[in-house]
């Protein structure tokens, strides 16, 4: 198992997918918490007595974050929910090779994305208001969560119909 999520890393880098790997890491030492584990003790163990290894571990770690912040700043950003079923839509109402009916979806869309964000980082504001104030945030975290839940299903469906 390890080995897979190694060489989907791997693979996902060669492509020019770095995000993509790094999130793959990421799952799999949050899905396997006694490796997660192991590795915190052994980098304890080593930088516990030693000073250069803690810091040269801390300046790998500012360099990556640096590093991928600088690869993922070199790629337009393109849009996570609806994009496939926005450039479907485009091409069916794009009559006559004209801008109106593509540019009113991609309008659209484009809206609906931007009222999503929103809602979502209202959401979060109110969540962590509450849970600063000990009052119920898991219930105030409900309905934010089952949207996110319903639009990507909804995109995967979407996607699934157009193509």
């Amino acid at each position: 198992m390890t080995y897979l999520f190694l060489a989907l890393s791997f693979l996902a880098c060669l492509k020019g997918m770095f995000f993509t790997a790094l999130l793959l890491l990421i799952g799999f030492l949050l899905s396997t918490p006694h490796v997660l584990l192991s590795i915190y003790a052994r980098v304890q163990r080593i930088t516990r007595n030693n000073k250069f290894y803690s810091t040269l571990i801390l300046g790998t770690g500012v360099g990556f974050l640096i590093g991928m912040l600088f690869v993922m700043s070199v790629e337009p950003a393109h849009a996570q929910f609806f994009q496939t079923t926005e450039t479907w839509l485009t091409s069916k109402f794009n009559i006559g090779g004209g801008a109106g009916g593509g540019s009113a979806v991609s309008i659209v869309f484009n809206v609906l994305r931007a009222i999503f964000v929103i809602y979502l980082g209202i959401s979060l504001v109110r969540v962590i208001q509450a849970a600063r104030n000990d009052d119920d945030w898991q219930q105030l975290a409900r309905i934010p969560l089952i949207l996110v839940v319903t639009v990507t299903l909804g995109d995967i469906l979407a996607k699934l119909i157009t193509g």
